[in-house]
Parts: C-alpha cells; sequence; structure tokens
C-alpha cells in the first residue's frame, strides 16, 4: 500500500496473500498440545508435588495463549480480506459513477452540437476553463 498526497494505492491480491499468510501461522497447533500433554514425574513430596503444579499450570497457559493468538491472527486474516474487498467494491463503484457522469457530459455535448450545428469539439472547446482534459 502506498500513498503520495492525493491518493492511496493497494494491491488487493498481495493484501489477501499477506492476510492468508498471517492467518495460518499457528495452523499447526500439535507442539502445544504435544507440551501440555507431557506428564511430569517429579516425585512424591510437597516441593516437588508444588513443582509439578506449576508445570501444568504453565503447559495449560501456553496452550490457552497459543490457542488466543491462533483466533487474533484469524481475525486480522478475514479483515484483512474484507478490506480489500471494500476498496475494490468502492473502486468499482466509483468507476461505474465516473463512466456514467462522462458518458452523460459527452451525451449533452452532442446534443448541444447537434443544436447549434457545431461539432462536438467545437462544443467542447467552448467549456469553462477547467472542466474538461483538453487532449487532441
Amino acid at each position: 500500500m502506498a500513498g503520495s498526497g492525493d491518493h492511496t494505492h493497494i494491491d488487493p491480491e498481495a493484501v489477501r496473500s499477506a492476510a492468508s499468510e498471517i492467518g495460518g501461522l499457528l495452523g499447526d497447533m500439535s507442539p502445544f498440545q504435544k507440551c501440555t500433554s507431557t506428564e511430569t514425574k517429579a516425585g512424591n513430596f510437597g516441593a516437588a508435588q508444588w513443582l509439578e503444579e506449576v508445570v501444568h499450570d504453565r503447559q495449560k497457559g501456553l496452550l490457552e495463549h497459543a490457542t488466543h493468538v491462533k483466533l487474533v491472527l484469524g481475525d486480522i486474516d478475514q479483515s484483512l480480506n474484507q478490506v480489500s474487498d471494500a476498496l475494490e467494491d468502492t473502486d468499482d463503484t466509483n468507476a461505474r459513477q465516473i463512466d456514467r457522469a462522462v458518458g452523460h457530459e459527452v451525451n449533452v455535448m452532442k446534443i448541444h452540437a447537434y443544436e447549434s450545428g457545431a461539432t462536438a469539439r467545437e462544443v467542447a472547446g467552448n467549456q469553462p476553463e477547467g472542466s474538461q482534459d483538453q487532449r487532441d
């Protein structure tokens, strides 16, 4: 995405590609599940049992955190795709509106040319300054 002054450009396919990669970053949750299911045997005394509880708590916390991050990455993927869709739809709508407006103006010039007996180019040359692109 690049901007320079009065316009912004986005490559929707590049954004969708990046979104897909972001969304798939934690596609494989097996390392976290393996870590969570790893059994610890610290012993049968107080400090060992405490240590096992701490390790199990950390294992569970790691899986929960990874699951949350995976959900966030999925949301980012979905949001980036929605933004790309919205920008493309807006661009298409704007292009159709411009085409319609230009087509209307061309028809108006043709009518004026017909009514005045002039050519459309002559009528277009009589437009106020800045109202048309005067290319030959």
